[in-house]
């Protein structure tokens, strides 16, 4: 549980301190030039891979329940 709680707390502390970066990558991915249009999704893909392995692992573990992994992570880091 501490280590889903570090993590999103990085995850707000980015977002918060780097809004323009954020921004892109959030909302303006379709305005983005090749390669880094198809980089950003794979990236965000990536990440919320991590996110989602720290759910299950902490459902494995007894920590916490969830009905499914992918939707805590998704409500987690709304993009």
């Amino acid at each position: 549980m501490s280590l889903l709680r570090r993590a999103t707390e990085a995850h707000v502390r980015y977002h918060a301190r780097h809004r323009l970066e954020a921004v892109v990558g959030n909302h303006e991915i379709r305005s983005l030039v090749e390669p880094h249009r198809s980089r950003v999704p794979a990236l965000r893909a990536e990440y919320e891979a991590g996110f989602r392995a720290i759910v299950e692992a902490g459902v494995k573990e007894g920590c916490f329940t969830a009905a499914s992994p992918r939707s805590v992570t998704e409500d987690t880091i709304v993009w």
